[in-house]
């Protein structure tokens, strides 16, 4: 996926003038190439799948009168000020993660007995995302707590482009999500594209050379200036495609005459992990093996050249999707600076968790033992309002995630570490 990102959108910008009522629709090849495995890994995750009361409605009464008791009370209410939106969630069964309607040959119960129609909106969709985005963009990809959703980014992606009606994209599944760059802060159509091509050319700069961290960590400067054109007296500035044009022109100069060789600094980004990543979730054995490198005790390890490559590339076409999608389902409380955070935060967790899997399986990093990190930090995190909120995200100012964005990104398994000495932690206990 490489292009001149920039000024197809600028271009794109010229020919919508003449179609006001159209917007952008882009899709990934993946989501037409992707096969369900029947693997149960989505039925059997610790989230919690909505139900609408228009649902309950419909297929209540329906299970209700089925012979088999395991359809007789699959529903569990949520509060009315859930963030999920839902009337209700499906039950787990007992004593475990799996659905209630997951049956033994991991096959569901109501699609068996009554057809697709009869599972939850969530279910149909899944693993397949169409996201609408701050209005005039429309993007599908995979959800990458999917098993195999991960193996689909370890090449270079094909990225396709319609310009549809837009009642037709508000016919399309998930919900419209409103980009919110900062208080006082908002994009125009015109701008949001601009922006848009503006972050895939600098997330792809010099791929060949650079890392996608590192070039996603060169961003900073950039966010800070667009953050300067918000004023206290501001309540609502709208950017104008001029302005994002002059950024881009900066960054430009900016790139060409920055070095490819920026520091690296592992330490803060391990402590940031154990502090952030659920004990509950990473395992005991990953805690300590942290706990042991921050001391001292042990070395990160140097990765083989093909490891470095895998991570390399999966980084590049998993990155990219996140910034063109600005946001994500469970994460639509934040603002762009907030998810620029998380942009920096996912990488980290799973760089980290993948590199642990090395060292304690004693086995190399391959495509299968990449997926099994990213399933995990994606399935249990960030698919999490829990998590979310536990955390802060959604309190923390624009700066302050920059200043921690900016750190979690110069830890980067693209490039060979760099041996750093113990130190005592800067963050409080965790979990």
């Amino acid at each position: 996926m490489t292009a001149d990102f920039f000024s197809f959108f600028y271009a794109l910008n010229r020919h919508l003038e003449a179609h006001p009522d159209h917007l952008l629709a882009l899709h990934f090849k993946e989501v037409d190439d992707f096969a369900c495995s029947r693997c149960a890994q989505c039925c059997s995750l610790p989230w919690s799948v909505g139900a609408s009361e228009a649902y309950i409605q419909r297929w209540k009464p329906v299970f209700e009168a089925h012979e088999d008791p395991r359809f007789h009370d699959i529903f569990e209410a949520q509060a009315p000020d859930s963030p999920s939106g839902h009337m209700a969630h499906l039950r787990k069964q007992a004593g475990s993660t799996r659905c209630v309607l997951l049956d033994q040959d991991n096959l569901c119960l109501a699609q068996k007995h009554f057809g697709k129609e009869a599972k939850p909106q969530a279910c149909q969709l899944y693993p397949y995302l169409w996201q609408r985005v701050g209005g005039p963009l429309q993007i599908s990809h995979l959800m990458q707590s999917c098993y195999l959703a991960p193996s689909y980014l370890l090449s270079a992606g094909e990225l396709s482009y319609r310009l549809i009606p837009a009642e037709e994209a508000q016919s399309a599944g998930g919900p419209l999500f409103p980009l919110l760059v900062t208080s006082g802060l908002a994009f125009s159509r015109e701008s949001l594209y601009l922006w848009l091509g503006f972050l895939l050319d600098h997330l792809l700069f010099e791929s060949e050379k650079r890392s996608p961290l590192q070039n996603l960590r060169g961003f900073t400067p950039v966010l800070r200036r667009l953050l300067s054109l918000a004023s206290p007296e501001t309540t609502s500035y709208v950017v104008s495609p001029a302005e994002i044009e002059n950024l881009y022109q900066q960054d430009l100069t900016w790139l060409g005459q920055s070095s490819s060789a920026l520091p690296l600094r592992q330490a803060y980004a391990l402590e940031w992990f154990l502090v952030h990543m659920p004990r509950t979730v990473m395992g005991e054995s990953i805690h300590a093996f942290y706990t042991e490198v921050l001391q001292g005790k042990r070395q990160l390890p140097m990765l083989a050249e093909q490891e470095y490559a895998l991570i390399k590339t999966f980084l590049h076409n998993y990155l990219a999707r996140k910034l063109l999608s600005c946001h994500q389902w469970f994460t639509q409380r934040v603002n762009f600076f907030q998810q620029y955070l998380l942009f920096a935060a996912f990488p980290t967790l799973i760089q980290a968790q993948l590199l642990a899997y090395r060292e304690l399986r004693a086995v190399p990093i391959d495509a299968r033992l990449l997926g099994q990190a990213v399933n995990l930090i994606e399935g249990q995190l960030l698919q999490s309002y829990l998590w979310l909120e536990t955390h802060g995200f959604p309190q923390k100012s624009a700066e302050a995630c920059l200043e921690e964005a900016e750190k979690l990104l110069s830890f980067d398994l693209t490039r060979a570490p760099v041996p750093f000495k113990s130190r005592e932690s800067r963050f409080k206990s965790g979990f």
